[in-house]
């Protein structure tokens, strides 16, 4: 067993690659400006030794937005890159979602808002080289807030039509 003690604004996804080699962690910590700032650390799996540290500014693997930013989610490929997603506060709240190769440099960064309310939830992979992010979005002035899947190239980044779609409380899109 090994345990990172390190106090950390706030640990909230942890995932494993598919081959079980490496650990990612991602979350929060404290940035230049005293915002949160999307932190992700990579670990050996065998040992626990860290591969990427957040403390580290030149081989970080961190997101600062400007405002709040707080990563909910990570998942890794089998080949060791680590996808983040999370929520970006600055006059509005988006879902910005990024790509850090497997030495922990940012491949690609996409953002997502709609009507001043986005915020995501989870990540899955499929088997087409797909990312796909779920969570919640206002899609109209005065609406509730909806379910949002959004699909994204693992290559590029770029947005995969017909994505994205949206899930209303009436179970419609």
């Amino acid at each position: 067993a090994w345990v990172d003690a390190r106090v950390f604004a706030g640990y909230r996804a942890v995932a494993v690659d598919p081959a079980g080699s490496y650990v990612y962690v991602t979350g929060a910590s404290v940035g230049d400006e005293g915002n949160n700032d999307y932190a992700t650390i990579k670990y050996s799996g065998s040992d626990g030794t860290e591969l990427w540290t957040f403390e580290d500014l030149t081989h970080a693997a961190r997101y600062d937005g400007g405002g709040d930013d707080v990563a909910v989610a990570v998942i890794a490929d089998s080949s060791g890159n680590a996808y983040v997603t999370g929520s970006s506060v600055q006059e509005f709240t988006k879902i910005v979602t990024l790509k850090y190769s497997a030495d922990g440099t940012q491949a690609w960064i996409t953002n997502y808002f709609m009507y001043g309310s986005a915020e995501p939830a989870a990540l899955a992979l499929d088997h087409s080289g797909h990312l796909l992010v779920a969570g919640s979005a206002l899609t109209g002035p005065g609406t509730q807030q909806d379910i949002v899947v959004l699909k994204y190239g693992c290559a590029d980044g770029n947005p995969v039509n017909p994505f994205p779609v949206y899930f209303d409380d009436n179970g419609a899109n």
